[in-house]
């Protein structure tokens, strides 16, 4: 007798799969697979939110030398230099912990992270270039766009590591006393140093505007 296909129902498939022991070593197999996935994804979280954190604390702390340089210039300006300390540079920022799984953070996230030492770099041409050129004959000057670049990249560096924490679940911290708000210090410089990009943005656009065809 010729065997029909058609005649055999799912239910017989599935007990004579059962009953040979394919159907348990599948199971078996999918869900020591599953764990394995499960086990991965909640390594890589972990090791994303610890990256994280690390990279957010050391870009805190950056934000917070950075308004206190802004503080020490000023106090030397207001002292005549009997307290306080006059700078020409930003802060340095230290290299960041070896152990940083890269590939467990958003790729836009990275690319502010490790972008930021590079537009220091640009800050800091600037500012020793003002420095150098008006110390010591004038101080105030020569430290304006220090105080300048502070604010703005304190700011930019407290943001980056605002959005980690955000990002990654992360408490955020209080760092402000009553006695010192170190964000507010920086936004104030912040502020002139966004006012002085447009002014020279609206200088530069009215003297080398393209002429009129």
């Amino acid at each position: 007798m010729d065997f029909d296909l058609t005649q055999v129902s799912l239910t017989s498939i599935i007990t004579v799969v059962g009953s040979t022991g394919v159907l348990s070593a599948l199971c078996t197999h999918l869900f020591g697979m599953f764990r394995d996935w499960l086990e991965d994804r909640t390594k890589r979280a972990r090791r994303a939110s610890y990256a994280a954190l690390r990279l957010a604390v050391q870009l805190e702390t950056y934000a917070i030398e950075c308004a206190r340089r802004i503080e020490e210039v000023k106090t030397s300006l207001a002292s005549n230099g009997y307290y306080g300390k006059l700078h020409g540079r930003l802060p340095k920022i230290p290299p960041y912990p070896d152990e940083i799984d890269w590939k467990s953070l958003e790729p836009s996230l990275v690319d502010e992270v490790l972008s930021f030492p590079n537009q220091l770099l640009v800050s800091n041409d600037i500012t020793t270039f003002v420095a150098e050129d008006h110390f010591p004959d004038d101080t105030e000057l020569a430290t304006a766009e220090c105080l300048l670049h502070c604010g703005y990249r304190g700011v930019q560096a407290w943001k980056i590591a605002t959005e980690l924490r955000k990002r990654y679940g992360l408490k955020s911290r209080n760092v402000l006393s009553d006695s010192w708000n170190m964000l507010q210090c920086l936004e104030v410089e912040e502020a002139k140093y966004h006012d002085q990009q447009r002014i020279w943005r609206e200088w530069k656009d009215k003297n080398f505007a393209a002429p009129d065809k």
